[in-house]
């Protein structure tokens, strides 16, 4: 066993450069730039979603009174979310977002101040696209079963909007 450990020590020693004595503290030091840089990374993150919702709501179709955002992302469906809430605080806001990958995500939202139901809307578009899903009169999710369905459910959402 302790020649076992000792294999372990020398390893970290190696791979630290440092003496064996020193491992626990290079490890130590390692660990606290790992959390600097999570933190860093968590701000550098908050502030793309920013300025990504910023551009994406400046680009916005106007449709009488409100901002509709309709488009296919190449996001992960997590960073796709975080732009959908940061697009859903503003005002007269409507987000038809589709996610592109292996398994097609849509996600709806509508800022408070918009009255429409974003679960009927989805089940609509999604049934366009051959898909599935459901949510809450604000907040919804589903997907198609293939990309190119995408612009499809998108299109239907925006449809069934103007029409309600």
């Amino acid at each position: 066993d302790y020649a076992r450990v000792l294999g372990i020590v020398q390893i970290l020693a190696g791979r630290f450069t440092t003496g064996q004595d020193e491992v626990v503290d290079a490890v130590d030091r390692r660990l606290a730039e790992i959390d600097a840089l999570r933190k860093e990374l968590g701000e550098l993150e908050k502030q793309w979603v920013e300025s990504t919702a910023n551009a994406l709501y400046a680009a916005a179709e106007l449709r009488g009174a409100l901002r509709v955002v309709s488009l296919a992302l190449d996001y992960s469906a997590d960073r796709a979310k975080r732009v959908a809430q940061a697009l859903r605080a503003r005002p007269g806001t409507v987000v038809f977002l589709g996610v592109r990958g292996d398994r097609p995500q849509l996600l709806f939202g509508r800022a408070d101040d918009v009255d429409a139901d974003m679960g009927a809307l989805l089940k609509v578009a999604a049934a366009a696209g051959g898909g599935r899903g459901g949510g809450r009169s604000d907040w919804a999710q589903g997907g198609v079963p293939e990309n190119w369905a995408l612009p499809v459910a998108l299109d239907a959402a925006v449809a069934a909007l103007l029409q309600s």
